[in-house]
């Protein structure tokens, strides 16, 4: 699996134990922090813009009630996103390139793309558009995914870039599977994580760990990093 020293923190969703998930503090504090990389969220929306939000609609993260898919991005602009962390604090919600630019080039970038099985044409034509607009180095991101067929979608159209599957559940069948489609890397749960132990091809990036000791485990087991809810307090234990 080659050198295993490079042993990445990485900010699930930023820095959601001080700013707002997923949105421009968050990615600031990051870039702050000098996190070697964050993992975020993208759906696409009506009008078929990449946008940076976990949630299928939008009420427990903002003051608006809408499910992303069915909004354009005008309207999803429109809300004030970080009713969940700060009352008095106002984040509008990030297009996938507005994201890019606060973080690159100083965090590298895992990109989980939401799945929408009726546009995966579309994902993959908007990711690779920006991809190719930003002229991003295929070294500085993963894209990953819990769906299989949307990750083959976008190798098919661009095969250089750098493929993770996530899962939760049935280890062994879901690493074969990631072996077999020539994926970047596997990015299983914590629960289930110790049963990827056996491969030797891929990279690998266990979520959520946010106990400092089991941050050191997973280091001590040769896995590639972990995805932290509190990254700042495990680069100081780390």
């Amino acid at each position: 699996m080659g050198n295993r020293s490079n042993f990445l923190i990485i900010g699930h969703r930023g820095v959601p134990s001080l700013a707002q998930e997923n949105s421009a503090s968050s990615f600031k504090k990051a870039v702050e922090l000098s996190l070697p990389m964050v993992e975020f969220d993208a759906r696409i929306t009506k009008d078929n813009k990449l946008v940076v939000i976990h949630d299928l609609n939008i009420k427990h993260l903002s003051n608006g009630n809408a499910k992303v898919h069915d909004s354009t991005l005008k309207y999803l602009k429109k809300f004030n996103y970080a009713n969940s962390f700060h009352k008095k604090s106002f984040e509008r919600i990030l297009t996938l390139e507005e994201a890019i630019s606060i973080l690159l080039p100083k965090v590298k970038l895992m990109l989980e793309i939401k799945e929408n099985q009726n546009k995966h044409i579309e994902i993959t034509k908007a990711l690779v558009a920006i991809i190719t607009k930003k002229k991003i180095p295929y070294s500085m991101f993963i894209v990953s995914s819990f769906s299989e067929k949307l990750l083959i979608e976008i190798q098919k159209i661009d095969p250089k870039i750098r493929l993770g599957f996530l899962f939760k559940n049935k280890p062994k069948t879901n690493t074969k599977k990631a072996i077999k489609n020539q994926f970047h890397s596997i990015h299983p749960h914590s629960s289930i994580a110790r049963q990827c132990l056996i491969v030797s091809k891929l990279k690998r990036y266990v979520w959520t760990v946010n106990n400092p000791l089991e941050v050191a485990k997973w280091k001590r087991l040769k896995f590639d990093g972990v995805i932290t809810d509190c990254p700042e307090k495990v680069l100081k234990s780390s």
